[in-house]
Formats: structure tokens, sequence, C-alpha cells
């Protein structure tokens, strides 16, 4: 499903969604990505799992486009490199370490813990990139 979904709705994503201001755009698709897993609580079908992926894509395609801008913003020119390089390299191991802490907090709390930590820390991540948004807008005003 993600990979249909990011060759046939990437760039009409980005485009339709370009309009939004940054910080509600990066708030938006955190939240998108994070939020679905608490429909885990209560569905368990595999059209529930199927919607949930198309919600989380959704949100995904537009979380790195608007993430990688809020990078690009919040550098000094002459830093920029690195931090896109930052996000990159701490990216990839999230995404990998995530199956690994939520199948040890599985196994110590169980499943219902791990959705509702998923859907904690798009809430936190939403509300600390949109203040991180509004802090550098504030700056270069």
């Amino acid at each position: 499903i993600s990979p249909l979904l990011v060759v046939l709705g990437q760039l009409r994503l980005t485009r339709a969604t370009s309009r939004i201001p940054t910080a509600e755009r990066l708030a938006g698709a955190t939240l998108l990505m994070g939020l679905p897993f608490l429909a885990l609580l209560r569905a368990h079908s595999a059209l529930a799992i199927v919607l949930l992926i198309v919600v989380f894509m959704l949100g995904e395609m537009v979380w790195m486009p608007t993430s990688q801008t809020v990078a690009a913003r919040l550098a000094p020119d002459e830093l920029r490199g690195t931090y896109l390089g930052a996000l990159a390299a701490m990216t990839g191991p999230a995404w990998t370490l995530a199956p690994f802490v939520a199948f040890s907090l599985r196994d110590h709390a169980g499943v219902h813990a791990v959705w509702i930590l998923f859907a904690g820390i798009a809430v936190a991540a939403a509300v600390t990139g949109a203040a991180a948004v509004h802090a550098a807008e504030a700056r270069e005003a």
C-alpha cells in the first residue's frame, strides 16, 4: 500500500498542502502519523489496519517534505547541510528502533500501551515541532 500511495499521491499531496502554514502542516502530519494507532485499541480487522496505513502514509507524505523544509529554515545558512544531514541521520535509526521499543513495551505493559505511547509521542512531537517553527518565524520577522 505504501509505495503505491507515494507514487500516486506524493506530489499531489505536497502541492495541495503547500498553502497550509508550515507549523500547522507539520503538526497535522505528525498527528496523522501517531493518532490513528489509537484505533487499534478497539479495531482489529484487516480493514482497520489498511485504513490506519493509509492515514499514516498520508501523514508521512506531508511530514517528510515539511520536516526537511523546517530543518532548512531553522539552520543558519552555513549549517544547512549539517541540519539536513542530522535530520536524515536521526530519522533512519528512529524508524529502525521503533519496532524494538514497541515490542519490548508490549511485552512489559501490553499492546494498548504501545498504541497510547505512539499517540502520546505524536502529540508531543506536533506541539514541539509547531513551537520550533513559530520560534523560527518570530526570529525571521
